[in-house]
């Protein structure tokens, strides 16, 4: 063997990371191998804080923000446009390779598909199939793709002016016409402003929306407004059998047959098939439960303060239900620090077993598992975590995990004032759960030490 290339070393601290360094350099160089210094590089993911550097045998080793790996580019703050966009363009050169086929209009779109399906699509997303993509980075490569098809098709501005005018044709050869103030036309996902459409030199009417089917299709492929008109037309159902849904003497369940039937329909109506954001999802949830409120009669008054028997009852921001932390804003900023915070707690609990260097790895795990993961995810599985969110949770997890190289220095440790308050409550035979009672809680600590 003359060189190995694409060697990676994986590490969660810099220490260990010069430490199988050095074992390469020694391993390599005892088989009359060496350790390039100029291309050996490093790269930190997610990186906290910017101190501390690499270094091999005293020489200090290169740091990138991105590493190319097997084909595919790492970067170092987790993203991944820049592989989205090196994805596409190997698309565009498995399209031009095959252009000839793809183009050729004598060959049927089902073998054009084939074609495409072989060698341009493996190609744009190679490696991308365990990559989390947003949304715009989705975009991106799903316009490449309409692109791509759209020219082995032959779908231009020149064949739809080509189709318009056999339309034309061939209606009026029957004693129809085509109206020239009504005819439109609208480009999806245009990257390019110019260019227009002509029906007989003269030029039709670029729109930026239209309505097809009982549905408005944007240009831009968003759906904005089309669940503002669902909402609408929602709201038209329910006021057309309020005079059923507000009736008093009828029971929820008749009520909520008579809304499943009449406004839901309606307010969902050619919705199954849009990809919608949050914020859509949110203005239609907030339209269906102001709809069964009024419904139910589960009203507030006209001052926006809640009475019972004409006192007011105290508005909170945020409540604490069944252990989970409920926000006004809809927000878990709060239930997620708290959960954090539990899953610390139960760690100290058994600290014992996890910091004890005797203990296997597989022990350890299995007693996180059983203990400190679900203390920290309990009631998170319903809840919609924000980045933020996720990445505390993450950073909380590799802490616990974390184990500091070396061995410790002689001596006893400095007392930490956990410690002490454990001391304590030991001594006086407390627990964290009789923390919860408070005139139990009140009793245990309010006892004189003579």
């Amino acid at each position: 063997m003359m060189f190995a290339d694409d060697i990676a070393i994986c590490s969660e601290s810099r220490e260990q990371v010069e430490e199988n360094l050095e074992r390469w350099r020694f391993a390599l160089e005892r088989r009359g191998m060496k350790v390039s210094r100029s291309k050996t590089e490093y790269m930190c993911v997610n990186e906290r804080e910017g101190s501390g550097t690499v270094r091999l045998q005293g020489e200090e080793v290169k740091k990138v923000q991105e590493f190319k790996y097997l084909g595919s580019t790492v970067q170092s703050n987790g993203e991944c446009g820049k592989e989205v966009k090196k994805r596409v363009q190997a698309g565009w050169n498995g399209w031009r390779m095959m252009s000839g086929v793809l183009c050729d209009r004598k060959i049927s779109a089902g073998i054009k598909g084939k074609v495409y399906k072989t060698v341009v699509r493996p190609a744009m997303v190679y490696g991308l199939e365990t990559v989390s993509l947003r949304k715009r980075q989705e975009s991106e490569l799903e316009v490449a793709e309409l692109k791509m098809l759209r020219f082995s098709l032959g779908v231009t501005r020149e064949q739809v002016e080509e189709n318009l005018e056999r339309w034309r044709f061939a209606l009026e050869r029957r004693g129809m016409k085509v109206s020239r103030s009504k005819t439109e036309y609208m480009c999806v996902n245009e990257r390019e402003g110019s260019g227009t459409v002509r029906l007989q030199g003269e030029e039709v009417k670029k729109v930026q929306e239209f309505k097809y089917l009982g549905s408005t299709v944007q240009s831009t492929g968003e759906c904005g407004k089309e669940v503002k008109k669902r909402v609408q037309a929602g709201w038209n159902g329910w006021r057309k059998v309020s005079g059923v849904l507000c009736d008093r003497k009828i029971s929820a369940r008749i009520k909520g047959k008579v809304y499943k039937t009449v406004v839901r329909l309606a307010m969902l109506y050619g919705l199954e098939t849009v990809a919608l954001r949050k914020r859509q999802e949110s203005e239609l949830e907030v339209a269906e439960l102001k709809m069964l409120r009024f419904s139910l009669g589960v009203t507030r008054e006209g001052s926006g303060t809640v009475r019972l028997q004409g006192e007011e009852v105290k508005k909170v921001q945020e409540f604490k239900y069944l252990g989970s932390t409920i926000q006004s804003d809809g927000e878990c900023g709060k239930e997620v620090k708290k959960r954090v915070q539990a899953g610390w707690n139960g760690w100290r609990k058994v600290s014992g077993v996890l910091c004890d260097r005797k203990i296997s790895a597989r022990i350890k795990g299995k007693v996180y598992k059983t203990v400190v993961r679900p203390a920290m995810l309990y009631g998170l599985e319903t809840v919609s975590l924000r980045k933020r969110q996720e990445s505390e949770l993450e950073v909380a997890e590799l802490k616990i995990h974390m184990e500091l190289p070396g061995r410790r220095q002689r001596g006893r440790p400095k007392r930490r004032y956990m410690e002490v308050i454990n001391e304590d409550m030991k001594l006086v035979g407390a627990s964290v759960e009789d923390a919860e009672d408070r005139d139990r809680w009140r009793v245990m600590i309010r006892c004189g030490d003579p």
